[in-house]
């Protein structure tokens, strides 16, 4: 029965990967048990930060969010599967916690790949452009909630699976960091090989490895592919580095509040942007939606998750997850009912408030 459920649990999460994420939550109810030590009262604070979060920007500032394609009732559904979510992963212990954490693993890269590879094939202009088409849904689908994705995963992977998976997320996070030029994901896989190699025989074996991989490549992937990646890749990193018209945007969000410009919500991003309707930060944008309220729930998570570092005394292990869960919270458009990034997102964030991990 146990094999069954743990079956049952990764052909969810490549379902959900389709369908929006929300099935596999009946299944993790299915598996939970109490973890061995009690939620602790910052913990439950966190928590109904993220709840308010979350009501504040889809149901109070729809009006701002920009967010047409969902109506109310969808807002209502994504609050409802946040709350539970939330329970899920707190709740869990530890064993629970890990298989959670390998089946997301283990789907979001498999599915990830599929969508690189599919999109490639069908339109590569399209591709290069750091976005997807699936043949389960309508339009075009962005590439950053997905190697955001892999990149948390891989992190959350580093203390709670088997070396064996360790590998596997590594060398997944780094190819997806490579195909979808994803530079945060390039940041966050340079600090993690630290940690999974951790010794001279492990970054000798990952060196041959990643040879390995290179001819399976060569061999597997067409030259056109590889050649089209790495071209785009390189002219994204000599002609932007690691600047981003999204820093551009935060000095403009940071004046609107200094200046009080909309102290209720109301600033408009892709006013002075020509691609987005959003700042892609969760502070900036939880101002743009309600004012000075959302951006003091929003500032709030962050101090929470820092005082909870304090209190771990700055473990690296804790360091790496607080500074990558940060990172994608203020580099993401985190509130406007895309789900399974902020459900990958708090659930890394979680293990900040484990007093015992699994290695």
């Amino acid at each position: 029965m146990k094999y069954f459920f743990i079956f049952l649990i990764y052909l969810g999460v490549f379902l959900m990967s389709i369908i929006k994420f929300y099935s596999i939550l009946v299944l993790f109810v299915t598996l939970i048990r109490h973890r061995l030590h009690a939620v602790t009262i910052n913990e439950v604070a966190y928590i109904g930060l993220w709840l308010i979060l979350f009501y504040v920007n889809l149901i109070l500032g729809r009006e701002f969010n920009f967010n047409d394609g969902a109506g109310l009732y969808s807002k209502v559904v994504i609050l409802g599967v946040v709350f539970f979510w939330l329970l899920i992963i707190h709740l869990s212990e530890l064993k629970v916690f890990k298989n959670i954490i390998l089946a997301y693993m283990l789907s979001i890269n498999a599915y990830t790949f599929y969508l690189t590879f599919y999109t490639f094939f069908n339109d590569p202009l399209l591709f290069a452009n750091r976005k997807f088409i699936s043949p389960f849904v309508e339009g075009i689908v962005a590439t950053p909630a997905y190697g955001n994705s892999s990149s948390l995963l891989m992190v959350a992977a580093i203390c709670f699976l088997e070396k064996k998976y360790q590998y596997i997320a590594f060398y997944s996070t780094l190819s997806l960091s490579l195909l979808l030029q994803n530079r945060t994901m390039m940041i966050i896989t340079l600090f993690s090989y630290l940690f999974i190699f951790n010794n001279i025989r492990s970054r000798l074996y990952s060196f041959f490895v990643f040879i390995m991989i290179i001819i399976a490549a060569s061999k597997f992937m067409s030259v056109e592919m590889v050649d089209s990646t790495l071209e785009v890749l390189l002219r994204r990193l000599e002609n932007e580095g690691f600047s981003s018209e999204r820093w551009d945007l935060a000095l403009v969000a940071i004046n609107d509040i200094f200046s009080v410009g909309h102290p209720y919500g109301g600033l408009d991003p892709s006013a002075n942007s020509n691609y987005s309707y959003y700042f892609h930060n969760a502070i900036f944008d939880s101002y743009k939606n309600y004012g000075y309220l959302g951006l003091l729930f929003s500032s709030l998570i962050v101090l929470i998750l820092l005082y909870q570092l304090i209190k771990l005394k700055f473990n690296k292990y804790y360091l790496l997850i607080f500074v990558s869960g940060v990172s994608v919270y203020l580099t993401s458009v985190v509130f406007e009912g895309a789900v399974f990034e902020v459900l990958v997102l708090q659930l890394v964030l979680s293990i900040l408030f484990r007093k015992s991990i699994l290695r």
